[in-house]
């Protein structure tokens, strides 16, 4: 266990889980944006409502979930992978401060590991996300066609531009939020720890 008393696995459930319904209540909305995205429309209000409008009544209501299973296969080892390590390099190199640019150093290392482990799994629901079942009809279907079809590389298509990105991005998140919750110590020195809400909106 960490200086907080939580176990590895407890870390690792926890960040598995809170990426699995993140990624579940969002699948939606990203859905549409690949979709807008791939097929060069516009990406107005009203061409996102056509999208859900003409999804709907042609697949049903679940097809704005199609390719979740993807996303949670790739987001689950993912955030848990990615909290179990960030907390527990933090501490080690860290200590108890939370404040500094270790979280970000930190967060940049993990989030490009977690990348590479996860990113077929990103291909495969982008692929499901603009396509119907005619094409492909599930996720070992799609893991399967793309395999035989394009070959392994095919996989990592875009990699490199998410290797780039990945450590500002994920760096960045962290370090905010450590930051924040620094500032929120200072500030509420009665109530050091965030509620659940005061870390909803940090982590935004």
């Amino acid at each position: 266990k960490n200086k907080k008393g939580i176990s590895n696995m407890e870390f690792m459930f926890c960040g598995g889980i809170a990426g699995a319904i993140a990624k579940s209540i969002t699948a939606p909305l990203d859905r549409i944006k690949i979709i807008i995205i791939t097929n060069q429309k516009g990406g107005s209000y009203q061409q996102a409502k056509e999208i859900v409008r003409e999804t709907v009544r042609t697949q049903g209501w679940q097809a704005l979930w199609r390719g979740n299973s993807a996303s949670l296969a790739r987001i689950i080892p993912y955030s848990a992978g990615r909290f179990f390590l960030y907390e527990n390099l933090k501490y080690i190199y860290h200590g108890d401060s939370e404040s500094g640019l270790i979280p970000f150093t930190i967060a940049s290392i993990v989030g490009l590991g977690s990348l590479a482990i996860s990113y077929p799994f990103a291909t495969v629901r982008c692929r499901m996300a603009v396509t119907g079942v005619e094409r492909y009809n599930n996720i070992f279907d799609t893991f399967n066609k793309i395999y035989r079809q394009e070959g392994v590389k095919c996989f990592y298509r875009g990699f490199v531009p998410c290797l780039i990105s990945i450590p500002p991005y994920s760096g960045l998140k962290f370090l905010v939020f450590e930051l924040l919750k620094y500032q929120h110590k200072i500030l509420y020195p009665n109530h050091p720890d965030p509620d659940v809400i005061s870390r909803f909106l940090y982590g935004g």
